[in-house]
């Protein structure tokens, strides 16, 4: 990879490996607390709660790992693709030539791993989304459990702390200290 295209900030592994656990003890600490204050007798509220946003880490977690392998292997096999087709179709030796090229900037083209790696980075928003929907779904169900906060203040509770997780969640994911997935191999 070109040295003025950065993947992800070089960050120590410990470093990583403390935010991966930090983000999952967040979300227990987060879900039991938040299920303490709505209900302080029910330990099923404490679990909905900490399940919500358990489901927010390792589900966000492996979408935007199936996002990079979508986003790499689309914006290769596009070039790829296109190369090969004029490869095979032309006669002509421009268009070998130009097919030549197509492939070499599939393969290694700056501008195309910048707007890739944009692209991933992008798409770790995909934390704030889900912790929307299921802060929104802990809430309604803590809310329906009859909860001391009432429906509409329990649902909007958990809500405003699964955007605020997953906005936690995306910028740790952004600034590198999430890890990408190493079965993916990604060396740019």
């Amino acid at each position: 990879m070109p040295d003025d295209i950065e993947w992800f900030p070089e960050r120590p592994g410990w470093t990583q490996a403390a935010a991966l656990f930090g983000a999952f003890g967040c979300a227990l600490l987060l879900g039991y607390a938040l299920g303490y204050l709505a209900d302080p007798g029910s330990d099923w509220v404490m679990a909905i709660g900490a399940f919500a946003f358990l489901l927010t880490f390792f589900l966000g977690y492996a979408l935007w790992a199936a996002s990079i392998a979508s986003v790499v292997s689309g914006s290769f096999l596009k070039g790829l693709l296109r190369a090969a087709l004029r490869f095979v179709v032309s006669k002509d030796k421009r268009d070998l030539e130009t097919a030549q090229r197509e492939l070499r900037t599939a393969l290694g083209d700056p501008a195309r791993l910048k707007a890739m790696i944009d692209k991933i980075r992008k798409r770790a928003g995909v934390y704030r989304w889900l912790g929307l929907a299921f802060g929104v779904l802990a809430g309604a169900a803590i809310g329906l459990l009859g909860s001391e906060l009432g429906f509409l203040a329990a649902t909007l509770l958990y809500a405003l702390a699964g955007i605020a997780y997953g906005g936690a969640l995306t910028r740790l994911t952004r600034g590198g200290y999430m890890p990408p997935p190493e079965d993916l191999d990604i060396e740019l």
